[in-house]
């Protein structure tokens, strides 16, 4: 993974969270009813949306500070053929899951989007949509979100897609997790978390630096 990043250097990165979910040991919802189904099973956590017209998400608890820098890295494989809608990524909200961030892309895999917005979307404060990954569908996706020196980049199969200020997304609680939409089912093999130590850039460094920290595979 590559990040470009305005005038700062990461000095050091410290995982807080990984899970490769041989067990459930960090707490992640299981559940099964009418609506939705998810559970742990062979190295992964599965999710499906059975549900008509509401989207779900699967949390667990993030071990960070408020505004520290961060790293969020997951891989997602979408099992369902033909699936309309998004799944991706939450984070930032507390335990009334009131206002809570996404970064999500389309089961074709053609779009993605980010967004800061209240439950069940009566009020979005924050929002991105994109065509940019036309023509690159795949089952699975790699989304990673960072956040550094004030901003948030977000990424797609290694690829820094979109860059937002940090003040314009929520940061309410620590807890983070998966996000599902109606009629799709996935998977999780992995999901990281690292805290980043960063500081700005010596004057003279060139703007843009090109840092390779944290690589994809």
């Amino acid at each position: 993974m590559e990040l470009v990043l305005q005038q700062c250097d990461v000095l050091h990165n410290e995982s807080l969270f990984k899970d490769d979910f041989d067990n459930n040991l960090k707490g992640w919802e299981i559940v099964k009813n009418d609506d939705e189904n998810a559970f742990i099973k062979d190295g992964y956590y599965w999710m499906e949306n059975t549900s008509k017209n509401r989207w779900m998400y699967y949390k667990t608890k993030l071990p960070l500070k408020r505004k520290e820098d961060f790293l969020i890295d997951t891989e997602i494989e979408i099992l369902t053929k033909d699936a309309h809608g998004h799944v991706g990524l939450v984070w930032g909200f507390d335990k009334d899951r009131e206002i809570l961030n996404r970064f999500t892309v389309s089961a074709d895999g053609e779009r993605f989007l980010v967004m800061h917005f209240q439950r069940n979307h009566h009020r979005v404060f924050h929002r991105y949509h994109s065509w940019e990954l036309k023509g690159s569908s795949t089952n699975k996706i790699r989304l990673s979100i960072a956040r550094i020196a004030g901003y948030f980049y977000f990424m797609y199969n290694g690829k820094t897609v979109y860059t937002a200020h940090a003040s314009q997304f929520a940061d309410y609680g620590p807890y983070f997790g998966y996000y599902v939409e109606p009629g799709i089912m996935i998977r999780s093999r992995f999901i990281e978390a690292k805290r980043l130590i960063t500081q700005p850039s010596e004057a003279g460094d060139s703007v843009g630096r090109l840092l390779s920290w944290y690589p994809l595979n």
